[in-house]
């Protein structure tokens, strides 16, 4: 017996699933009064699940082609859900074969209207699709941007030159006055523990400058001259 796909298991698969169901129930219900609507909609739903398939199971390339697929899919289910359950009012308007008159109560057709809680059951579905495909996404980006942030992408230059600055600080100065005499560094990281150690460096349009602190005192300080070498971001 072949072994369940791992994807299968996934909760974002499952919502897919979940919404599809969904999608099929409504689309049963408007049938009789719009078939192309309900067949457009058991169209795009039962899409989505298999680009989240993709989506979970693919390689990087093909697994953004799936996302952005998946989220086409979602929102045409949702229009497509929409338009099924006809505007509630007097001057009414369909998607698709289903037609109405003016000034009547409703459609052409005695086949009832979807229940309500239907409706509030896809719409709560396609939210959580729709939120399980895209907070990945952002979520990765910031962890990225957050990784980037650690190494100096886009640190800024600062003003004056690197021998001036390297002549008001010293070891033994204490962080504040560092701050004080240079201003921030242009990025810094540091580790906590026992004893703080923190890399504070300033970039100067004619080289670059690197002070070591152990407990808020500066124990070294290094410079070297050039053009600062400032990390780019990875991503465009």
């Amino acid at each position: 017996m072949p072994e369940r796909p791992a994807y299968k298991n996934h909760p974002l698969w499952e919502s897919a699933m979940a919404l599809t169901r969904g999608a099929y129930a409504l689309a049963e219900r408007v049938r009789d009064a719009s078939p192309d609507t309900a067949r457009r909609l058991r169209r795009a739903a039962v899409t989505v699940p298999a680009h989240v398939a993709g989506a979970l199971s693919e390689g990087p390339d093909k697994s953004r082609e799936h996302v952005l697929a998946a989220r086409g899919a979602i929102a045409e289910v949702a229009r497509r859900g929409v338009a099924g359950t006809g505007p509630p009012g007097g001057d009414s308007r369909a998607d698709g074969p289903l037609r109405v008159r003016r000034g009547r109560a409703g459609p052409m057709s005695d086949e009832k209207s979807p229940r309500p809680s239907l409706f509030v059951a896809l719409f709560l579905i396609l939210v959580l699709a729709a939120a399980a495909l895209w907070l990945p996404r952002w979520w990765e980006n910031r962890l990225f941007r957050q990784a980037e942030a650690m190494t100096g992408v886009g640190s800024r230059v600062l003003p004056g030159d690197v021998t001036r600055a390297r002549g008001k600080i010293n070891p033994g100065d204490p962080g504040r006055r560092v701050s004080e005499a240079i201003g921030r560094p242009s990025f810094s990281i540091g580790t906590e523990g026992s004893s703080t150690h923190e890399i504070w460096t300033y970039y100067y349009a004619d080289g670059t400058m690197t002070v070591n602190l152990t407990d808020g005192i500066v124990a070294r300080v290094s410079i070297s001259y050039g053009p600062p070498k400032i990390p780019t971001s990875a991503r465009r």
